[in-house]
């Protein structure tokens, strides 16, 4: 029994307000993008000033050991410590900071980047949800299911995936220690 015009019309209000919140979600995830960095640059630089201080510590003890290596020249010792182990060590452990620091300043730009596309991908599937509306209230002779899957279902794997390693990356801030 097919239903009349106004019953079909009511039907539809829901999914509007659907698609109409999904948009208001969207801008709000697009807007907080700026929270996130005001949220976490402090943090971010407060671990790279940490992370300069240690490698400016291991300078320093590259160049006690450089000083040290120069004055010490005892022929009697039985394996002394090759002053080129010490100081391959240290230049790797000045190498991994640096990269540490580097990653912390990149958390921000890719924590940014993923937020702003997983608002992207959620307006894109509140427009296939109105498109959907439309299908369904213009009696357009195509399947519903079809247009949800084929057209919202790679938006909503890349929302959820975007959602996913911003998720992740504000974990790893969250448990980042600045000692």
């Amino acid at each position: 029994m097919p239903l009349d015009p106004l019953t079909e019309a009511l039907s539809l209000i829901p999914i509007g307000v659907v698609a109409v919140g999904l948009f208001g979600i969207s801008v709000e995830l697009y807007f907080h993008t700026n929270s996130f960095v005001e949220e976490y640059s402090e943090k971010i630089t407060a671990l790279v000033i940490q992370a300069n201080g240690e490698i400016s510590a291991r300078i320093e003890q590259l160049t006690q050991v450089s000083t040290a290596v120069s004055k010490q020249s005892k022929p009697g010792t039985i394996f002394p410590v090759p002053a080129a182990d010490i100081t391959e060590q240290l230049l790797s452990e000045i190498r991994r900071i640096g990269a540490e620091a580097d990653e912390w300043q990149n958390c921000l730009a890719r924590g940014k980047s993923y937020l702003r596309r997983s608002a992207t991908w959620l307006a894109v599937d509140a427009t296939v949800i109105v498109a959907l509306v439309f299908i369904l209230a213009l009696s357009i002779p195509i399947n519903p299911f079809l247009v949800i899957e084929y057209a919202g279902g790679i938006p909503t794997i890349l929302l959820f995936y975007s959602l996913f390693q911003f998720r992740s990356i504000e974990t790893k801030l969250d448990k980042a220690r600045v000692g």
